[in-house]
Parts: structure tokens; sequence; C-alpha cells
């Protein structure tokens, strides 16, 4: 069965939702108690989540969201065309259509995308390449993806994508440390629906928080999308143009506790 996504956004209306999103910037939250070993996302990236452009997608959206938080932090980085911007969610299914990944009844479905199609996505309207990891249900994930993520936000420095199949909701990673004795990775959750959130909402309501790696569900397989973009240098060399976008809501001096 299919459904009908309405597109109800023109471009100079998509960038306005773009400018009124919630901007994450990672390195102004704070650590869990006694971090010794961290590394995040470099840059700023818009919070999308569910009905975030008037399109309610409560059930269904999750992973497009990722994939839209993703796409804004490759954005922020570049200069680009005023004209690009983050796919709608019609927008995520054409391009999937047309690259053949997807049939046509995909076009206005309720049809879930997750990792796979978000490397597809960022190839196609950025030529970001991306890396895929499949960690199976019986794999340790402290094993058999950490280092890869300590890495990747050494490097890349790029939002990720994760995602499974008992827990199939969608989430963004942004960060990732160690304390006393276990890894965190920072988590960006995608299904939050409602009114545009401070940073600090967004962190007490538990939307953007440390989450233990063992907290996760050892019955699901999981998937992760990491971009192999550098588009930001050093924290210094976010591009203006970015810092107009997503202003900062809150002062340099202060940071940001999540649970």
């Amino acid at each position: 069965m299919t459904f009908s996504i309405r597109e109800t956004t023109t471009t100079s209306q998509a960038m306005v939702i773009f400018s009124m999103l919630l901007c994450i910037w990672p390195d102004r939250i704070d650590m869990p108690t006694n971090a010794v070993q961290s590394a995040k996302v470099n840059g700023p990236s818009s919070f999308y989540h569910y009905g975030c452009d008037a399109v309610d997608d409560r059930g269904w959206g999750c992973g497009y969201r990722t994939i839209q938080t993703l796409c804004s932090w490759v954005l922020f980085g570049r200069v680009v065309d005023p004209s690009e911007e983050v796919p709608s969610l019609l927008r995520i299914q054409q391009e999937l259509v047309a690259l053949g990944d997807k049939q046509r009844v995909f076009i206005g479905s309720h049809e879930w995308v997750g990792s796979v199609e978000a490397s597809f996505l960022l190839d196609q309207l950025y030529g970001v390449q991306c890396r895929l990891i499949h960690v199976r249900c019986d794999e340790d994930l402290t094993e058999h993806v950490i280092p890869d993520l300590l890495h990747h936000f050494n490097n890349s420095r790029a939002p990720v994508m994760m995602g499974g199949n008992n827990d199939a909701a969608s989430k963004c990673v942004l960060g990732v440390c160690y304390s006393e004795n276990v890894y965190y990775i920072l988590i960006l959750d995608p299904h939050y629906y409602g009114p545009t959130l401070s940073i600090e909402e967004a962190c007490s309501g538990g939307w953007l928080a440390w989450r233990s790696i063992n907290s996760f569900d050892n019955n699901s397989f999981y998937n992760f999308c990491l971009p192999q973009s550098q588009t930001y240098g050093s924290p210094s060399s976010v591009p203006s143009s970015s810092t107009s976008l997503c202003p900062e809501k809150t002062p340099i001096r202060r940071r940001l506790h999540c649970p």
C-alpha cells in the first residue's frame, strides 16, 4: 500500500525550516563524568526530527530525518550553491528511485530507509562516499564498532547514522567516549515530535544524550553509515556562512550537560 507525502515546502521555505531548526554543536556538550577518551563530530548540524517540516512522518520517517541531519552537516561545511538544500522526504524517495535502488511505488510510500540508503544519497547528492559497518546480533558493539567510531571521529569527523532490526529506530551518532570502564556514544534521536527545542530541552528530554554502549539491544544487528568527508579541517575552520545559518543559541563559555 502506498501513501501520499504532500510536498508542502518551496525552496525558500525549506531554507527557512533549515535555519529555524535546533543547531547542534557537539563540542559544546559536556562529557560523562570522568571521561578519559573521546572524539566528536567537528562542526554543526541541524536537528531534523518527526514533523519538523509539517510532514507527519511518525512511525516511519526516522531514517529520513537522520539522513537530513547528515545532509545538513555536509551543507554547513561547504561553500555551496545557494539553491542547494537539505532534501525533503519526497526528494529522498525520488533520488533513490532515480538511482535504481527502489521501484517507482516507493515514491509517496511510508517505507523505511536505513544506513545503506543514506550512503547512496550522500554519494549521489554531494559526492560524499560512506563506509558501511555491519555488526551481527552475536557480536559485541564495544569490540566491533567502537574502534571504528573513535578512528572516524578523529579523522573524517562526520555524523554517523545507526540502525538495526530488533532495534529499528534510526539514530544519529555525534561522538564517542570512554568513562569508568564503559564506552558511551552521543545520540541525537529523531523521534521527537513537536516545536523546535532549545539545546537545554533536547538534553533534558533525552533527545540528545550520552548512551552506554551496553544499553543497546544484544538481540539486534546494527548497521552504521560513516560518511568519509573532511568537510571541516579544524574547529576554527567552520565557514562564516555556517555560523549565520546555525546561530550560537548558547554562549561559547557555557557548556551543556546531557544525561
